[in-house]
């Protein structure tokens, strides 16, 4: 079945051809049923075979994109295949995350994979340099001089002849690093080495996180598949499978599936390039006025680090008024890093702002080895636009949180405040109350099984509550979005990175011209992040301009 899906005019020096994914099904208005996802696999196995493969490596993403249905499609292409290759093993693309244990498995494969056969990528160690973007070429696409090269280190099982062939299974979402997530960045960042992933990341932050969302061209993945184009796609045969998930309704719905081989000049880039058109469509919503409160919960099997969770600032940051607050509620987050030596470095410098992150960089060594930490500690902060309450697990106390920079609400108080009594967290929808009501909370209240006392919330109006998070920007912000300052290359690059110019308002009214006016219950999902928004007045949210990833 063709991809049903509007191609978007890409700038021009983002590669296109003029073929097609060598597979392809759904569209903006598609809801890929089981059954088409079966057959799509079938024809995907079919491919597999054809080529002649004897040994396969699939990768899929790990349990933080439980959405992305990229579990049930590992699960059932193994099953087809067994018999007709020699060898299948999976390694999930974790980049610096944990590795799946028996639960997390189970989440993402059910039964199918036997979780002691999984293998896990070590970031630190696993891995092996085949090749370096130069620093020139870094300094001219992210527009900095920074004096940093980009090796690309990935795991050694790709380019050592374990495999003949690769099988990639990722998500395309808006991101905060890549502008949109999945395609190359799963193998290359997935199971990336450490220089690749700290250095890429880093460069991304430099960059600035309010320019590169929902970018198909951000620079970062400029990067990402000038590296592959030249050091991987000759050395490792790498199928990609890319899906496409809307969750803007009750459950998830499964927009498209994409598959292609190769890099940015093959059937693979143009999947890539399909599958973020329609994720465009159908990931990215734009609101008229900014939200001055806005509650996220996280999803506890799936959030349980900060280094994770804080997608609820990423994905919140552009529509987010200055002055306003974020209540980030997550009874699952019991640390800040996905490793000891992140931890740490969290703990030691807090999320404080792009200026305080560069400055601890020049003086703390531990922290300039890794320039990931110094990126998520500038991702993970508002520069102080806004504020960020979170509600953690009992593993967390206060003085932790406020240790970190952020305020601090014990999970009890929060639960009670933004729930309803007797909701299933499971069967949240949510609320929000004063200014009138919209067309959408009778139903909305329904589903959840009542309505909200006026002592859950706090008697300041609430102008929209997130609790299963998405992203959500104002028009305004893409208008300054490709702007940035360059810094004088004679400076010292930690003094001169400490130069750039501060994140500004990026929430004000605007006029929006261009795209389809939408009630508020239309808002949706971004990612692995659920969103549902309730609004105290309507709001309209427009077209594609912008959410997070």
């Amino acid at each position: 079945m063709a991809a049903q899906t509007r191609r978007h005019p890409y700038p021009a020096d983002v590669p296109t051809t003029p073929g097609r994914p060598l597979l392809a099904v759904g569209g903006s208005t598609a809801d890929v049923s089981r059954d088409e996802l079966a057959a799509f696999v079938r024809d995907l196995a079919g491919e597999v075979v054809s080529v002649g493969a004897r040994s396969v490596l699939l990768v899929p993403p790990d349990q933080t994109r439980l959405q992305s249905r990229a579990g049930e499609i590992v699960a059932l292409l193994a099953g087809l295949l067994e018999g007709h290759v020699e060898r299948i093993d999976v390694m999930p693309a974790l980049g610096t995350h944990q590795p799946l244990g028996p639960a997390e498995c189970r989440l993402m494969f059910g039964d199918a994979i036997d979780p002691a056969s999984v293998l896990h990528h070590r970031w630190r160690d696993d891995v092996t340099t085949v090749g370096e973007l130069p620093a020139d070429e870094v300094d001219e696409v992210v527009g900095h001089s920074l004096g940093l090269p980009l090796p690309f280190a990935v795991n050694r099982a790709l380019v050592d002849g374990s495999y003949d062939l690769v099988v990639s299974v990722g998500q395309v979402v808006p991101h905060e690093v890549a502008g949109f997530g999945g395609y190359t960045k799963h193998v290359s960042i997935g199971l990336g080495g450490e220089e690749t992933i700290q250095r890429s990341h880093f460069f991304s932050a430099v960059y600035g996180i309010e320019q590169t969302l929902g970018r198909v061209d951000a620079p970062v993945r400029q990067l990402l598949d000038r590296g592959f184009d030249r050091f991987l796609e000759q050395r490792c045969r790498v199928l990609f499978v890319l899906t496409v998930v809307d969750a803007r309704h009750e459950e998830p719905v499964l927009r498209g599936v994409f598959a292609g081989e190769g890099g940015t000049r093959s059937s693979g880039g143009d999947a890539f390039r399909t599958a973020a058109a329609l994720s465009a469509e159908v990931n990215i919503e734009t609101v008229e006025t900014p939200f001055r409160r806005c509650v996220a919960y996280l999803d506890p099997v799936e959030y349980r680090s900060t280094w994770l969770g804080n997608k609820a600032v990423y994905r919140t940051r552009l529509a987010m008024a200055d002055g306003g607050e974020l209540f980030v509620v997550a009874p699952g987050v019991s640390h800040f890093g996905e490793d000891p030596v992140m931890d740490a470095l969290i703990r030691r410098h807090g999320y404080r702002g792009r200026e305080a992150a560069l400055e601890a960089m020049a003086v703390d060594p531990e922290l300039a080895a890794n320039l990931a930490a110094v990126a998520h500690l500038i991702h993970g902060s508002t520069e102080g636009r806004f504020t960020v309450t979170y509600a953690p697990g009992d593993e967390l106390s206060r003085a932790d949180v406020e240790g970190a920079g952020f305020q601090y609400l014990p999970i009890d108080e929060a639960l009670e405040r933004y729930l309803p009594d007797g909701v299933d967290i499971a069967d949240i929808a949510y609320l929000a109350q004063g200014g009138g009501v919209d067309a959408c909370e009778g139903a909305l209240l329904h589903a959840v099984g009542g309505a909200v006392a006026e002592d859950h919330l706090d008697r300041a109006a609430v102008d929209e509550v997130q609790l299963l998070l998405r992203v959500v920007v104002v028009e305004a912000a893409f208008d300054a979005r490709r702007h940035h300052d360059r810094v004088h290359a004679e400076r010292g690059h930690a003094e001169a990175l400490a130069d750039l110019a501060k994140a500004g308002a990026v929430a004000e009214r605007v006029e929006v011209t261009d795209g389809v006016a939408l009630g508020a219950c239309h808002l949706g999902e971004l990612g692995s992040l659920h969103l549902r928004l309730l609004l105290g007045r309507r709001l309209s949210v427009v077209g594609h301009v912008a959410a997070l990833g």
